[in-house]
């Protein structure tokens, strides 16, 4: 099968294309391929937006010359700093699920289930698509990117949940739990530290 037929296969018919796709071969490298292409279209777009405003914010924020100077070299550390965290998100969401999806009874290779949710980072197209009305109407970006997101990861969630039940021979409930195990844990643990953060920063000021 082509390369944009496996994607689009898994996106609209996750069961039916992980049979498909295991059968032909491990699909690790494209996989890891698909959140590459993907999460560099994202941080491009993205710091061309951010690049286009910056001036504006500056002028806002009255940064002086230096300042500004440190601001732009923050813009060009965008690209790298949103692929690698995309990579790395990508490989520990896929290993927390692998094990959970083993502890519930399952059985895959841990290799071919990261290369199959690597598919699913196809579904950041909606946040291109978002990222590309901002030359036409700048406005219009801004609404639309937090539908995106949103969009992108339900998306997203859809295809994993299918994959891991077809993959790991598991149940439902039991897909669902495994896949949505780690993200949910990570999200409890940073709005955590957040109140963490908040309430030493409220001692200081009381005390």
């Amino acid at each position: 099968m082509k390369y944009v037929e496996i994607v689009g296969g898994l996106l609209l018919n996750p069961r039916e294309y992980t049979r498909l796709v295991t059968r032909e071969k491990n699909p690790f490298i494209q996989g890891f391929f698909t959140v590459i292409l993907t999460s560099l279209g994202v941080s491009f777009l993205s710091s061309a937006v951010v690049w286009k405003l910056m001036p504006i914010w500056i002028r806002l924020m009255g940064f002086s010359i230096a300042g500004a100077s440190y601001v732009y070299v923050a813009i060009q550390m965008l690209i790298p700093t949103i692929v690698l965290s995309s990579i790395i998100c990508w490989v520990l969401w896929g290993t927390l699920t692998h094990f959970l999806a083993l502890a519930l009874g399952g059985g895959a290779e841990l290799t071919s289930f990261l290369g199959l949710i690597g598919y699913s980072w196809a579904t950041q197209f909606l946040i291109l698509l978002a990222l590309f009305f901002f030359p036409i109407y700048p406005p219009a970006t801004l609404y639309l990117i937090p539908f995106a997101v949103a969009g992108s990861f339900i998306w997203a969630l859809y295809v994993n949940i299918n994959v891991v039940q077809e993959l790991y021979i598991l149940s439902r409930k039991e897909a669902v739990i495994a896949t949505l195990a780690p993200p949910l844990a990570f999200t409890i643990l940073y709005i955590f530290s957040i109140l963490i953060q908040y309430a030493l920063s409220l001692t200081e000021v009381l005390l």
